[in-house]
């Protein structure tokens, strides 16, 4: 039969433990990685939507005769058609 020491044993426990620990903070890591990975590639999506709307509207005025500006970053947007009317933000 085996024969263990009690240090032998504290030993075996503590690269165990060491183990499991690891593995679990691991796996917490990838779930976190996942999570923002899937924030940012949402985040990209909707900027995408919404430049892609943005450059369709502005085509669609143009065709009426308007002309839309962005200024200051896109933060901005400026319409104006012949007679010079103005619509800020």
């Amino acid at each position: 039969m085996f024969k263990f020491t009690i240090r032998e044993l504290l030993l075996l426990t503590l690269v165990v433990g060491m183990g499991l620990g690891w593995a679990i903070r691991e796996r917490q890591l990838q779930a976190e990685m996942q999570r923002e990975n899937n924030k940012y590639v949402q985040t990209l999506s909707e900027r995408c939507l919404w430049k892609y709307r943005a450059t369709r509207l502005r085509e669609l005025a143009s065709k009426e005769g308007w002309q839309v500006t962005w200024n200051n970053g896109g933060e901005v947007v400026a319409v104006s058609s012949d007679e010079e009317s103005r619509i800020g933000r």
